[in-house]
């Protein structure tokens, strides 16, 4: 299924396992981890910089909560003595600067997907040099024959684009969330305002003055040329994709097997034989017309009627288009890429298994092929080719021993290292879920996840080492080497001694998120339900929640009467070594903070959904524009050697 609208029937376990990404796991726990697609409410920018944060604040878009397992201790805790190290050589050179690809306007780059990781949805172009590529966060890319590059939206829109047409270079339509219809005139983009106000999907035309539209609630729209007038239809249905031949021949496509046809004066259903979703829609002609969709649906039409087509995979098939009847392509979910020449259909390989969308080709220029996570294909004739990509499984949690040795961890078992310029795999020896990690030196750095998943990493190799627990752990800290705290569901709360891990009584059942602590006898766990919980050095006790049961998923703070906590709707918690109290939260729970990190009192960064970066300067918390449209688990930073987040789809941004 494409699961790209706002319908609620888009929100299938493929666009939640998307949009509530981390939240899922963490609070379910970890029990739906990223499969791709994305369904809900538009997602929005982050805000611009500067812009003030109070309880008031405008809601960006669906929940999406994952966890964050660092915060470097305050005061030095836990980090190795910098003086014991000195030598008469004085301080390592800095690292080189890392290989980053699109920035926003706030110096937030992408380091990790390249050029950048915002899901893409659709792709199209007039030429060889004319392409472009749109999605998530209203992204929209252009090539020129040479490079992609990123191209301004219109001041004031937000969401996704689903997609994108035009009958020239200087004529270029795009649609999506909420009514958004986009118009390039060849300089620049503009808004256009129509009485559209469901989701948009998909978008074609016979000409410059004869264009459609189709979306959720059985939404059509025709451009004549001068303006956008609505068709009226079925208001149950969802149209997923509109394609023709010609100004009397146009087909649109949708759920449950609805497809309707435009003879020039009305639009009529047209029985497909199946009940299954379609999400695409494209033909070399009159007669030859093909159709795709859920489960590996593939339909063809010969002039007279629709008839299924053995596609030899269950995969969602997403988009199809053609040069010819002979050189038709199809692209799906798991990396599917399906080819037709005239008499068979044969899978095309270009090992990634990224969610393919769309897919558009044009003679001398080839096939491109974009999907999730901002992955972008070429076909040359011969081969598919890709952007060197480090991974796009989920990261959840970031942390360094200093700016030449920072790491990530995330879904599937998967560790990243910066090296150099670069962030390369490492071997974990393990396919669960990591959700946290963090160390006392570059020799001696904690990975913990799902099942009791615990690893060490001694300077040269990780290896598992026994938890004595098969709850999910969602994060870790240390005050030292010989005084870490692992934490995860049903209150589990686990303690590294330096010989073994043994657990601690949390006096909780609730999921544990976040740990951090000012030094050994003062270290704080929260959680699913608002939990708080305080160690004192030889117990953990309850904290007052000022805010309620929001669950809370990271903290950290500058000293033990510093700290702060983040959670669902977006709460910002302080404690100020007496009592909790709130600091900033959001008017819906359609978004949240999942991570929180600082190098001081006065400068504390946190994460979350969607593309949040929220700054506190020790005055007032202000939004940054991070350029990244989901969710964002962690944060973590040095000097030199910048800023660094991870996120969902592999992100990482550096700043």
């Amino acid at each position: 299924m494409r699961a790209r609208g706002t319908a609620g029937r888009r929100g299938s376990a493929f666009a939640a396992a998307r949009w509530l990404g981390a939240a899922a796991s963490l609070a379910g726990l970890l029990a739906a981890e990223a499969c791709g697609g994305g369904t809900g409410a538009p997602r929005a920018d982050a805000g611009d910089a500067g812009a003030a944060l109070d309880a008031g604040d405008a809601p960006a878009d669906a929940a999406d909560a994952p966890s964050d397992g660092t915060g470097a201790p305050a005061d030095g805790a836990g980090e190795p003595d910098a003086a014991s190290d000195a030598t008469d050589a004085g301080p390592p050179p800095p690292p080189p600067p890392p290989h980053v690809g699109y920035c926003s306007s706030a110096a937030w780059c992408w380091a990790n997907v390249l050029p950048q990781g915002n899901d893409l949805w659709s792709v199209w172009g007039s030429g060889p040099s004319d392409v472009w590529a749109a999605g998530d966060g209203v992204t929209l890319l252009h090539w020129d024959g040479a490079a992609w590059s990123p191209v301004a939206a219109p001041s004031g829109a937000t969401g996704r684009i689903f997609g994108i047409w035009g009958s020239a270079p200087g004529d270029v339509w795009a649609v999506g969330d909420l009514g958004l219809i986009l118009h390039w005139n060849g300089t620049a983009w503009s808004r256009v305002t129509t009485t559209a106000y469901q989701g948009l999907s998909g978008i074609w035309g016979s000409s410059a003055s004869d264009v459609w539209a189709v979306g959720n609630g059985g939404t059509i729209m025709h451009w004549n040329g001068t303006a956008w007038s609505a068709v009226a239809g079925d208001t149950s249905l969802y149209w997923e994709d509109v394609w023709g031949t010609g100004a009397s021949d146009v087909w649109a496509v949708g759920d449950h097997g609805a497809i309707m046809h435009w003879n020039g004066t009305a639009w009529s259903a047209v029985a497909s034989g199946t009940t299954s979703n379609l999400s695409g829609v494209w033909g070399s002609g009159p007669g030859d017309v093909w159709s795709v969709g859920a489960s590996g649906t593939l339909l063809h039409w010969n002039g007279t009627a629709w008839s299924p087509v053995a596609s030899g995979t269950s995969s969602s098939l997403n988009e199809i288009w053609g040069s010819g009847p002979a050189d038709v392509w199809v692209v799906g979910s798991t990396g599917t890429v399906m080819h037709w020449n005239g008499a068979t259909w044969s899978a095309s390989t270009h090992g990634d298994n990224a969610y393919l969308m769309n897919v558009w080709g044009s003679a001398g220029a080839g096939v491109w092929a974009v999907g999730l996570s901002g992955i972008v294909l070429r076909w040359d004739g011969s081969t598919w080719s890709a952007a060197t990509n480090t991974t796009t499984n989920s990261l959840s949690s970031v942390w360094g021993s200093g700016p030449g040795d920072v790491w990530a961890v995330g879904a599937g078992g998967t560790i990243i290292r910066l090296e150099g310029a670069d962030w390369v795999r490492v071997p974990s020896g393990v396919t669960t879920d990591l959700r946290g990690i963090w160390g006392s030196g570059a020799a001696d750095i904690w990975a913990v996840g799902s099942t009791g998943a615990i690893l060490r990493w001694n300077g040269a190799a990780w290896s598992p080492v026994a938890s004595g627990t098969t709850a999910h752990l969602a994060a870790v800290w240390g005050a030292g080497a010989n005084d870490v705290w692992a934490v995860g569901t049903d209150g589990a709360i686990v303690h590294w001694n330096g010989l073994a891990w043994a657990a601690s009584a949390s006096g909780t059942t609730q999921a544990l998120y976040g740990v951090w602590g000012s030094g050994s006898g003062d270290v704080w766990a929260v959680g699913g339900g608002g939990v708080l919980r305080h160690w004192n050095g030889s117990a953990w006790a309850p904290s007052a929640n000022p805010f309620g049961g929001q669950a809370v998923y990271g903290v950290w703070g500058s000293a033990a009467d510093d700290v702060w906590a983040v959670g669902d709707q977006a709460v910002i918690l302080h404690w100020n070594g007496l009592a909790w109290s709130l600091a900033v939260s959001s008017s819906t729970q359609l978004e949240n903070l999942g991570g929180v990190w600082g190098t001081a009192a006065d400068d504390v960064w946190a994460v979350g959904y969607p593309g949040k970066i929220v700054h506190w300067d020790g005055v007032a918390w202000t939004a940054r524009v991070s350029g990244a449209a989901q969710g964002l688990s962690s944060i973590w930073g040095s000097d030199p050697g910048g800023l660094w987040i991870v996120g969902y789809g592999g992100a990482v941004l550096h700043h």
